[in-house]
């Protein structure tokens, strides 16, 4: 069952709010005690710290420097040397086995 965001937000935000005010409540006594001795109306009072809590967009970027590796890699190299006159495939791309990958410049054989 999911739990509806509006109200697991504000939620888990009290409980933090909650769980920060009971850590500072276990300090040690004499930093209890000093934190005691403002009274206001014959109480005493205790100083609580708290931070307000705002809502961000969350980048998840991670940013390293470093060198990257293919996962694979082939090697092409042509039976016959001349000028490369189209390319029959994109970078990344799949081919087939028999696939015309390129076309090397034939003016001389056509004649």
């Amino acid at each position: 069952m999911k739990m509806n965001l509006k109200i697991a937000v504000p939620a888990l935000l009290g409980a933090i709010i909650i769980l920060l005010i009971i850590s500072r409540m276990r300090d040690t006594p004499e930093t209890a005690r000093a934190a005691r001795t403002e009274i206001r109306g014959g109480k005493s009072a205790i100083i609580v710290n708290a931070s307000i809590v705002k809502a961000e967009i969350l980048e998840n970027n991670i940013v390293a420097t470093g060198s990257l590796l293919a996962n694979e890699e082939v090697e092409i190299r042509s039976e016959v040397s001349g000028k490369i006159t189209k390319i029959y495939f994109r970078e990344g791309g799949n081919v087939k086995k028999g696939d015309l990958l390129v076309k090397i410049n034939d003016s001389d054989l056509q004649a």
